[in-house]
C-alpha cells in the first residue's frame, strides 16, 4: 500500500484436508473443569501440568 515490498503467503491451515469447528471444539476442556478435571484431561493426552500451565497462559 505504501510501495514497500510484498510476497505471497498461503493462507489456511496446511496440515490436513478438512477443518471441523465441532470436532476442534470437542477437544477443549470447559471452561468450568476443576483444576482436578484439567489436570485429568490433559494427562489423558500425555500433557503434564507444566503443559497446562504453559498452555493456559
Amino acid at each position: 500500500m505504501v510501495g514497500g515490498p510484498s510476497w505471497v503467503v498461503r493462507t489456511g491451515r496446511q496440515d490436513g484436508r478438512i477443518s471441523s469447528a465441532s470436532e476442534a471444539s470437542a477437544q477443549l476442556p470447559s471452561p468450568f473443569a476443576s483444576i482436578n478435571q484439567l489436570k485429568q484431561n490433559f494427562a489423558a493426552k500425555g500433557l503434564s501440568v507444566k503443559d497446562l500451565v504453559v498452555l493456559s497462559g
